[in-house]
């Protein structure tokens, strides 16, 4: 299965690079990324489910558009990513341009923000975490995964103590997707991090996360209508009620990364409530989108920081010994392999299999 194949070759190289501390390490690294993204680029246009609702749809219009501002006037939202497009386009003249280019910005913003980080977590893992949880979706939703990852990255740089950094990568982000605005939360409980947090302040957590399922809806149409930038459809009826289902493998994962989180705490390791607080979001994420699509893609913003959290070094409960990581390692790429196949193979929520190339089908 070439999924499975191109995520392994990816971990190789990751796993190769891990052993470096010169050139070789950041070669290793880029060879990593570059078989995720030619894997994507080489893709036909059946493979993703956004591709037909406006991937395609917009290349086909740059190609009869000549004028740039009369492209993005037409358009009038999300400015980054259409003048992405219509500069693939024109350069290339191939919807695998498009392709290529959006999913280089996710790629190359996720791995700059896993190497980044380098120092404190493992870059295999975390490029195992990415392929196999978030990958796929990235050829479905690109616009919001490229906004993703470059979240991703604003946040590494915020852990590196670039404030400034981040918050400008923050608002690029918002070009590609304007859910993205929802990520100052993010900023927000990274301070309340700094502080020594009692069992009351985390109760409170939990009983916020009740009420934001119960009045999901007001509470997000509140801010739509209070934020004249982001569009009136995110708050209708298509959006906030149309029912999906309960993704049991999320639950699982997300479970998995709870317990993990409060090993952390439990543990007093650093970070250890900002990663108890995202966990607590990303499980409520699951369960809005039981109710309503769109607010549950509200949560992925928090849900792809878990790239970072289960790379971490010190994220299992266990003694630092080889013998014990090959075990715990293994036991999480088995739970991130079959969280895969899945979502995105048994299921296809994403529309990506079966897997058709330019060059071969699957």
């Amino acid at each position: 299965m070439i999924y499975f194949l191109a995520f392994f070759v990816a971990f190789f190289f990751a796993h190769i690079a891990k052993k470096y501390r010169n050139n070789l390490q950041l070669f290793f690294f880029i060879m990593s990324g570059l078989v995720l993204v030619i894997l994507a680029a080489m893709r036909e246009e059946t493979v993703g489910i956004d591709v037909a609702v406006y991937v395609k749809r917009y290349f086909l219009i740059a190609q009869r558009t000549d004028n740039i501002f009369v492209y993005l006037k037409a358009i009038n939202k999300e400015w980054l990513y259409y003048i992405i497009t219509f500069c693939a386009t024109k350069l290339f003249g191939s919807l695998q341009a498009v392709f290529f280019f959006n999913v280089l910005i996710v790629v190359g913003f996720t791995y700059a923000a896993i190497w980044n980080l380098k120092d404190d977590i493992h870059i295999d893992i975390a490029v195992l975490v990415f392929s196999f949880v978030f990958y796929g979706q990235s050829l479905n939703i690109a616009r919001q995964a490229m906004a993703m990852a470059i979240v991703l990255y604003a946040f590494s740089k915020l852990l590196q103590g670039r404030k400034g950094t981040a918050f400008i990568f923050w608002i690029i982000s918002i070009g590609f997707h304007y859910s993205a605005v929802a990520c100052i939360g993010i900023y927000f409980i990274f301070l309340l991090d700094k502080r020594k947090l009692g069992p009351k302040v985390k109760l409170g957590f939990v009983v916020m996360l009740l009420f934001l399922q119960l009045f999901y809806d007001k509470i997000f149409t509140f801010i739509v209508i209070h934020l004249p930038f982001l569009p009136r459809g995110y708050v209708s009826s298509k959006y906030l009620y149309r029912e999906y289902s309960l993704s049991s493998c999320n639950l699982a994962l997300y479970s998995l990364c709870a317990l993990l989180a409060i090993f952390l705490m439990v543990r007093h390791k650093p970070r250890a409530d900002f990663w108890f607080f995202i966990v607590g979001l990303s499980l409520c994420g699951v369960f809005i989108g039981a109710k309503s699509t769109f607010a549950n893609r509200i949560f992925y913003y928090v849900e792809y920081l878990l790239i970072i959290m289960l790379g971490r070094k010190d994220i299992f409960p266990v003694k630092q010994t080889p013998g014990n990581m090959i075990i715990a390692d293994s036991f999480l790429f088995i739970v991130l392999m079959v969280h895969f196949y899945i979502l995105q193979i048994y299921l296809n929520v994403a529309g990506i299999f079966p897997y058709h190339s330019i060059f071969f089908q699957q």
